[in-house]
């Protein structure tokens, strides 16, 4: 096991704690703790109401498919479906968010290894939101290859970035963590919320593990302009945006030439 390793890729993690943990996850990307989900959904929209095609967004490495959720949400994305999928797919969530629109949900329920990803629908537009950074080397290169050969429009993003204000940040995790049993009332997790959060504390630790690691692992800015320039991707086919804390990568590459209608998606 390598040493920034983090423990919610490990097999070895109980189904509870690790439910626990993207619970903690789910509300650090969410007011009162964060706006990233809610952001990430409006650019979401933007492209795929740009794209004028009947798009099917592909939650990668979806975890609980809160973008799912989110966009569920919206009346923009009334004529949307969506596919979320995961390595490890939290079957029971899938099947409730499924169930509140069976007609445009499709999860796939088994395991998808994102990063050997390969055309899962011609009207797709692939999110792959928190999870790059979970991939070695080698994987990094293989997905960013599959993005280019599949011709479909990909936004890789995730919720931290490679500084030192993140890495404090991450260090403050701890607080929504321990707060996060008041919030597992209505996700009907109350009792193991209780247990892995105030009982047996290891939630809390992994978060703060976890987000620490993931910080140092995401790239930088000019880490993505060489990967993509030796992945032989112009620069006219791919976007870049941060903010203080997130990190937006859209990466064209699509069959057409495809640019947004209005404005380029982060100016």
């Amino acid at each position: 096991m390598p040493i920034l390793f983090e423990f919610s890729d490990q097999s070895f993690l109980p189904k509870t704690l690790r439910q626990i943990v993207h619970g903690i996850l789910h509300i650090t990307e969410r007011p009162p703790f964060g706006k990233y989900v809610l952001l990430l959904t409006d650019k979401i929209i933007k492209i795929a109401t740009d794209l004028k095609e009947e798009i099917s967004v592909v939650e990668l490495g979806a975890g609980d498919a809160p973008l799912t959720e989110e966009l569920m949400k919206r009346p923009e994305s009334r004529s949307f479906t969506f596919i979320p999928c995961d390595l490890r797919p939290d079957i029971k969530r899938f099947n409730n968010i499924a169930q509140s629109n069976p007609s445009r949900v499709k999860p796939i329920y088994d395991p998808v290894d994102f990063s050997q990803i390969t055309p899962i629908s011609n009207q797709a537009l692939y999110v792959c939101s928190g999870a790059f950074h979970h991939l070695n080397a080698n994987q990094k290169d293989e997905f960013i290859k599959r993005i280019k050969e599949m011709k479909r429009p990909t936004i890789i993003s995730e919720p931290l970035r490679h500084n030192l204000l993140n890495y404090i940040r991450s260090l403050l995790g701890f607080i929504p963590a321990l707060l996060y049993p008041f919030f597992s009332i209505q996700q009907k997790r109350f009792i193991p919320a209780i247990f892995w959060c105030w009982i047996v504390p290891f939630a809390p630790i992994i978060f703060v593990w976890d987000g620490l690691i993931s910080a140092i692992r995401i790239w930088t800015e000019d880490r993505w302009r060489q990967e993509l320039q030796k992945a032989s991707i112009d620069t006219k086919d791919y976007e870049i945006q941060t903010t203080d804390h997130y990190q937006y990568v859209l990466i064209y590459c699509t069959s057409q030439d495809f640019k947004l209608t209005s404005t380029r998606l982060f100016r």
